[in-house]
């Protein structure tokens, strides 16, 4: 009968420790899951104060330069627009005609130079990345 009960006890010992440590390797679990919902969380709040996806300066500095090539490209296209005016309405002026022609050989002459410092902007980025 004594062994009986010593093997009852010893029964009921071992069947408490083993759930007590599932229970604490759960809780162990859920505290790395909480964790990893913190972090995420965090990253959330973080991507939220940064909305244009800056990560890092060269980003900055790529988008930067389309808005500048943008922006030439719109200025060039005025100018032909007023030089093509100004050739239209010259009316056989050999002067305007001239200068009306100067104004278009200057803005192709601006947007290779900028079409070109472009282009080697965009590969020195390439190497560097």
């Amino acid at each position: 009968m004594l062994a009986n009960k010593s093997f009852f006890y010893s029964f009921l010992f071992s069947l408490v420790l083993v759930i007590g440590l599932f229970g604490i390797v759960n809780v162990s679990f859920s505290q790395v899951q909480t964790e990893r919902n913190k972090v995420q969380d965090l990253k959330n709040q973080a991507s939220a104060l940064n909305p244009g996806g800056l990560d890092e300066p060269g980003t900055l500095i790529g988008r930067f330069t389309k808005l500048w090539i943008a922006g030439i490209g719109m200025l060039a296209l005025v100018f032909v627009f007023v030089a093509g005016v100004m050739y239209m309405s010259s009316a056989g002026n050999a002067d305007k005609i001239r200068q009306s022609a100067m104004i278009i050989v200057w803005v192709i002459l601006g947007l290779t130079a900028t079409l070109g410092s472009y282009m080697i902007l965009s590969q020195l980025f390439e190497f560097i990345e």
